[in-house]
């Protein structure tokens, strides 16, 4: 009886092999062709149009010099002699889960470099240094120097910018070229009056919260405190805000400083207010005199 049973199973086994054996044979043609190529398309694009874009000023700030090439600029001082920085972008994201209407190459890179930059001027700012020098292009660990150029590898899923460079202690006023900021004067109780592009809106008032140069009386924690005395080095008109939550947002060099940092909140649907507008401190300890949206800004 068992042996009876075993046979009807092999049988049974042979049967599946033989339906399953077109099956197999089709995995194993598939497997023996080659991978397919994923496209990385390699672009030289220019430098400057990233750094005058007001995205960039505002993630970079302007504490760090920047200086693409590798030749070391007169006077700077080295401080650390690698730093390196690797920045992916994607050419659509959670505004465009479908994938259509996608970014350009140009453009997506262009988003990479902000991001490598970023990490290089992070990395700076711990070294104690004030400058990003010797700045090129290193995908693969190849090198490519030039003083206004940067390499990116762009593919379907994204784009990469890696880059090396070293900090520097260097006495150079800015880390990307701006306007320079106008005369100014000042105006009765802190803030700054007279830029040749004042604020759309009015002024709020001060309120004697405390001094526009307090940066320990900000409502924030240390590294909020420590962006706010960058903010106070930034040309007006600008405006910082303060979260709910404890984080912070700045605008500056902008005629609508005070609408877009609260438009900005509203957008990401997280409640914030004025702090400071110029260097006049704006913020009430009652949240019910607070400015919290550009409406109360007046026309």
């Amino acid at each position: 009886m068992i042996d009876a049973t075993h046979g009807v199973m092999l049988r049974m086994n042979r049967r599946a092999l033989k339906r399953l054996r077109p099956v197999l044979l089709c995995l194993v043609c598939l497997s023996s062709l080659p991978a397919a190529q994923a496209r990385n398309t390699t672009l030289v694009l220019p430098v400057e149009p990233v750094l005058r874009q007001a995205a960039t000023r505002q993630l970079l700030g302007q504490d760090v010099a920047i200086q693409f090439g590798a030749t070391l600029p007169d006077g700077a001082e080295v401080v650390q002699q690698l730093v390196e920085g690797h920045g992916v972008a994607k050419p659509y994201g959670p505004w465009n889960s479908h994938k259509d209407n996608t970014l350009s190459d140009d453009k997506v890179c262009q988003l990479a470099l902000r991001q490598a930059l970023a990490d290089m001027v992070q990395m700076v700012r711990k070294t104690g240094g004030t400058a990003l020098v010797g700045v090129v292009s290193n995908y693969g660990n190849h090198a490519m120097s030039s003083v206004d150029q940067f390499e990116c590898h762009a593919g379907d899923t994204k784009a990469v910018v890696d880059l090396k460079g070293r900090a520097a202690k260097w006495a150079r006023p800015t880390a990307v070229r701006t306007p320079a900021p106008v005369a100014r004067t000042a105006a009765p109780g802190g803030g700054e009056e007279g830029s040749v592009e004042p604020h759309r809106k009015p002024l709020p008032t001060a309120t004697g919260f405390a001094a526009g140069d307090d940066a320990n009386a900000v409502p924030i924690r240390d590294e909020g405190q420590a962006r706010y005395r960058h903010y106070l080095t930034l040309p007006s008109p600008k405006a910082f805000v303060v979260y709910a939550s404890g984080g912070w947002r700045f605008f500056w060099n902008d005629p609508d400083a005070m609408t877009k940092a609260l438009d900005r909140c509203a957008q990401e649907g997280k409640p914030c207010w004025l702090y400071a507008v110029d260097d006049r401190v704006v913020w009430h300890a009652d949240v019910a005199k607070r400015i919290g949206n550009s409406a109360q800004l007046g026309p």
